[in-house]
Order: structure tokens, then C-alpha cells, then sequence
């Protein structure tokens, strides 16, 4: 009914085991907020802020990623391909994929849609948290 007013309310109490919202316990792990996605048009630096960012040029994206400041530490940004080309993130001497020979400079795309890497700040660098699908770093 238009003008009506929602009273409902959650009754909120916290604990060390979670928080409990109406009656049911949440614990941290449980709550899961939904991710940020920002699409990436045009070649460019991505903005370093936690969540998922969807390349969709038409053509080959270029993408720089600076490192992360010490505050930044355990910002995770997820990359998805959107179009099917081959897109590069350069992050010259930043980027640690677990392989010997040091930091790598380049994340380049398989040309599919859905190829995909998951990047952690640690220590000042990027590091691949999660398997490249499609990706390969070098």
C-alpha cells in the first residue's frame, strides 16, 4: 500500500561464536556479501579495490596494474575475460605465480571468454591466489 511504512526490525546481538539476527546464529564465514564487479572498456591502469573485474573492449585490452600500497594488503581483484581476446595485465616485476624466476611482468588471455586469474596483494606484489584459467603468466 502506497505511504505504508515497513516496521519490521532485526533484533541483533553479538557474540564471540558470531552474530545473531532474529534468532539465528551467523557466523562470519557463513556471510557472504555479494562481489563488485566493473567493466573495463578501454585500455587503461585497473583501479586497485577489491572485486571482480570483466574486460569488454572489443578488440585486445591493455590493462596496468600498479602495485599495492601496504594498506592494500589482501585486496584480491578477480580478471575475466568478457570478449574473446587475447587481453594483457602488465605489472612489471609485481606479479608472483608460485614458479621459479622471480616476479613475472605479464598476465596475458587466452582468446576466450571466461579465461581468468584471481591476484592478492602480499608484500607489496600480486600474487595468483587462485588456479589461471586460460591465463598465462610470464
Amino acid at each position: 500500500m502506497a505511504g505504508q511504512v515497513n516496521t519490521d526490525t532485526i533484533g541483533e546481538n553479538t557474540a564471540a561464536a558470531g552474530v545473531t539476527i532474529d534468532g539465528v546464529l551467523c557466523k562470519d564465514s557463513a556471510v557472504t556479501a555479494l562481489q563488485k564487479h566493473t567493466a573495463m572498456a578501454v585500455d587503461g591502469a585497473v583501479t586497485i579495490s577489491a572485486g571482480t573485474v570483466i574486460f569488454t573492449k572489443a578488440g585486445v585490452l591493455a590493462a596496468t596494474l600498479a602495485a599495492p600500497s601496504a594498506g592494500q594488503a589482501g585486496t584480491r581483484i578477480a580478471f575475466v575475460a568478457g570478449t574473446a581476446n587475447a587481453h594483457t595485465i602488465t605489472a612489471t616485476g609485481l606479479i608472483d605465480d608460485g614458479v621459479t624466476g622471480g616476479s613475472k611482468n605479464v598476465a596475458t588471455f587466452a582468446a576466450f571468454v571466461g579465461a581468468s586469474i584471481v591476484l592478492e596483494a602480499y608484500n607489496s606484489k600480486w600474487v595468483v591466489v587462485g588456479a589461471a584459467n586460460n591465463v598465462t603468466v610470464s
